[in-house]
This record gives C-alpha cells, sequence and structure tokens, in this order.
C-alpha cells in the first residue's frame, strides 16, 4: 500500500566469529580377538576459540551415529571429562553418564583465545568388527556448526603367527625369503 514490498524476498544471515573443532581416538584401531575386553576407546574434543571476544552459549554434540545397529548403541560412555580455560564459563556434561550417546556438552562462555577439552571414555565390547566413522558438531552464539571427524576400527588379529627369526638374502633369480614361527594359529 505504501510502495513497500508485500513480503520478504530473502534473508541474509551473518556469522561474525568462528569456533575450532578437533577430534581424535585412541587407540584407532583395536584387535578384537586379542583384546581384553572391555574393549576401551578415549575419545578428545577440543573446541577453541581462535577470536578476541568470548563467545557464549558453547555446545559440543556428537551422535556417534555409526554405532548405532538395529538393536540400539554398541557403544557405551563410561566417563566424560572436561576442562576450561580460566576465564571461561561453566561446563554442564547433558548426557547421561554412563550411558548411551548421544554426547551432549554445554559452556556458558568460551573466552578468546581458550579452550574446551572433552575426554570421553567408551566402551565398544559389544560392536561388531568393522570402521566406525563418525562426526562431532560444535557451535556457539554467532558461530556456524564447525565438524570434525574421527574413525575407530575394531578388526580381527592381522596375523596369529609370532615370528621368531625372517631374513631376505638377494640371490641371482630373485629374493629368498626365510623365516621360523615360534606359534602359529589357523
Amino acid at each position: 500500500p505504501n510502495g513497500r514490498p508485500s513480503g520478504i524476498s530473502h534473508i541474509t544471515v551473518c556469522f561474525d566469529y568462528e569456533l575450532t573443532l578437533t577430534k581424535s581416538v585412541t587407540p584407532e584401531i583395536i584387535h578384537v580377538p586379542s583384546a581384553t575386553p572391555p574393549l576401551l576407546a578415549t575419545y578428545t574434543f577440543v573446541v577453541g576459540n581462535p577470536t578476541n571476544v568470548t563467545l557464549s552459549n558453547v555446545v559440543l554434540e556428537d551422535d556417534f551415529e555409526n554405532f548405532f545397529p538395529e538393536l540400539g548403541y554398541c557403544l557405551q560412555i563410561e566417563d566424560v571429562d572436561t576442562s576450561i580455560g580460566a576465564n571461561s564459563g561453566t561446563v554442564a556434561v547433558v548426557t547421561a553418564v554412563p550411558g548411551t550417546p548421544p554426547l551432549r556438552v554445554e559452556a556458558t562462555s568460551l573466552a578468546a583465545g581458550e579452550q574446551l577439552l572433552v575426554t570421553l571414555l567408551a566402551d565398544v565390547t559389544d560392536c561388531p568388527i568393522g570402521n566406525y566413522p563418525n562426526t562431532a558438531q560444535a557451535m556457539a552464539l554467532g558461530t556456524q556448526w564447525v565438524y570434525a571427524n574421527a574413525q575407530l576400527r575394531l578388526d580381527p588379529d592381522p596375523a596369529s603367527v609370532g615370528l621368531v627369526d625372517f631374513t631376505a638374502t638377494a640371490q641371482e633369480s630373485g629374493i629368498l625369503l626365510a623365516w621360523e614361527t615360534a606359534t602359529e594359529m589357523d
């Protein structure tokens, strides 16, 4: 009526700040038959604030999506530890521990140049052999989601042989390999 458009044609959302996220798992490979249960893996998450302002409402989430077979999660969260920079706010682990995923950790604020460190101990004893890649995500008020990946591999033993000696000797027609085993299985 006043010469103004009657609807909004588009909305521009600006994210003024950024967050960083790294994720790792130790060990990266568990050889299932030779490992003694419980089979434990430690996931480490580092959320960083590289800006020069304090960020608020920081959230770290990980669904551990590839640990969800038809019957429910095979990964069990045993323990979650957190630490945050001295000038940052309080941290709350929202996930029930011990329990099943998803992981959710919230911090009221993350000061400029500081980090939120989250260490999760997971029991993967009930998981079948295979690869388990998964993605964590983090954000704060005024930032976009950032993502980080880690992959745990549950493997059968790569070698069920105990070597005593192994040599390679050059021959005129090729290389002669000789070995002696202490134990052999299957």
